[in-house]
């Protein structure tokens, strides 16, 4: 999904502000479903973007498998973050990656 806030001056987020827009986990099987593209967050200030809080665009986890011999899941692409602002200033996290490979059996495997 896509998440777009826009203002005609300052946006603020307070450090219990969260935007997440990370994709689903992929789907339990033997052959193990992929895991879904991170969204985007799309930020536009005529002035300030102040960030305390936390923006994810998280790819989702690869979904596991049962036993040796199934395939596992990938993880999905992270997403995208867009800033258009006079100046940012991040105080804040953000968290752009991408999943994880779905377990096999329980166990991940690296």
């Amino acid at each position: 999904g896509m998440i777009e806030i826009t203002a005609l001056n300052d946006i603020v987020f307070g450090p219990e502000a969260v935007l997440d827009s990370s994709g689903e986990a992929g789907a339990y099987g033997y052959w193990g479903g992929g895991g879904g593209s991170g969204g985007g967050i799309r930020l536009s200030a005529g002035g300030t973007i102040t960030n305390y809080g936390t923006l994810t665009v998280r790819g989702g986890d690869g979904g596991g498998c049962p036993e040796d011999g199934g395939s596992p899941g990938s993880g999905g692409g992270g997403g995208r973050i867009a800033v258009f602002a006079q100046s940012l200033s991040d105080q804040g996290d953000i968290i752009l990656e991408g999943g994880s490979m779905g377990p096999i059996n329980g166990t991940f495997v690296s």
